[in-house]
């Protein structure tokens, strides 16, 4: 897998959602959580945000590390510790509630 391709999944998975949300088929309510999710749809799928990721994207490649390189390794190393990070910043589905009752 590309550097550029694990960079854009961010941008990917957000302007999906927004699509998502904006499909004539959604029903659900509009409520805070959904109003909270399109604004981070608008800003993680913005032509902004595809700008800097290409930017990043950019930089990397410049570094010319190549696959099964020792800096090949410690980015995968690195990369996955970002996803472990980012699935541990959302929370679970009903967690507030959990956490609100305690």
């Amino acid at each position: 897998m590309q550097v550029y391709q694990l960079l854009q999944v961010y941008f990917d998975a957000w302007s999906f959602v927004g699509k998502g949300l904006n499909d004539p088929d959604f029903d659900a309510p509009e409520s805070a959580s959904v109003g909270a999710v399109r604004k981070f749809c608008a800003n993680w799928s913005s032509p902004e945000f595809a700008t800097f990721v290409q930017d990043l994207a950019d930089v990397v490649d410049d570094l010319g590390i190549t696959p099964n390189s020792k800096a090949w390794a410690r980015a995968e190393q690195i990369w996955l510790r970002v996803v472990e990070l980012e699935v541990g910043f959302w929370p679970e589905v009903g967690e507030e509630a959990t956490l609100r009752a305690r």
